[in-house]
């Protein structure tokens, strides 16, 4: 009879700490953030006020928009307003442009050198309060250029150097991935170091770090996940 009082305790004993302890792992689980991107629904040609409105309708926690043309403007005031009304609806803002390596074929002049682009860029994510600024560096088509797709990684890692000095942004790291592989050759090479490279992909996606000093360049990069991926 001890024996089994014995243990119907420790049972109780174990279950209460079992419950407890699985109700604190619940409470510590970390939420996955779900977001839009705006390249999905970019037919539509909306701008920001409305791309947040639609993001709410979703239900969503964050949206990325995907590129700086999707801003009525680009003027501090303006983005402000963006923001606030990003952090009324209780949405995570996340930006993005397009290619900075002058030479790609996917380099738009639009935004001026592929450094004004930039620094462009950044600022506008630091104003919207975005951790990032996302930016590619071309497409496929970069391959069969002259000198193919490293002499295009050359060009875009010019382009980060020249932008160092941009306020709390600072190239001091790079991380070299190809598909989860290093790319060890280009540490042999008189113009590239260990602490600089790019990646050999299709399209090749540099996430850029605000506010870190650090500048990071990855193979891919993506927003949080998107109802609407692409």
């Amino acid at each position: 009879m001890q024996t089994a009082s014995v243990s119907r305790r420790s049972f109780l004993a174990t279950s209460v700490l079992a419950a407890g302890a699985a109700a604190l792992a619940q409470e510590t689980k970390p939420k996955i953030k779900v977001g839009l991107d705006n390249f999905s629904v970019r037919a539509l040609q909306w701008k920001a006020p409305q791309l947040l409105d639609f993001a709410a309708q979703l239900k969503c926690d964050t949206l990325f928009i995907s590129d700086i043309e999707s801003y009525d403007s680009l003027e501090d005031a303006a983005l402000r307003d963006v923001k606030k009304k990003a952090d009324d609806l209780g949405i995570d803002l996340y930006a993005g442009g397009w290619s900075i390596c002058p030479t790609s074929k996917a380099f738009k002049p639009k935004w001026g050198t592929a450094e004004e682009h930039l620094r462009t860029g950044i600022r506008v994510a630091k104003a919207l309060g975005s951790p990032v600024y996302r930016v590619v560096l071309g497409t496929a088509e970069d391959r069969k250029t002259e000198g193919g797709i490293r002499a295009r990684m050359a060009d875009t890692v010019k382009v980060l150097k020249a932008c160092r000095d941009t306020p709390k942004c600072s190239a001091r790291a790079v991380t070299l991935t190809c598909a989860g592989s290093t790319i060890s050759d280009f540490s042999q090479s008189p113009t590239w170091t260990a602490s600089e490279g790019c990646i050999l992909s299709a399209m090749i996606v540099l996430q850029i770090q605000i506010d870190q000093c650090i500048l990071l360049i990855h193979a891919k990069s993506h927003a949080p996940v998107s109802r609407h991926g692409h």
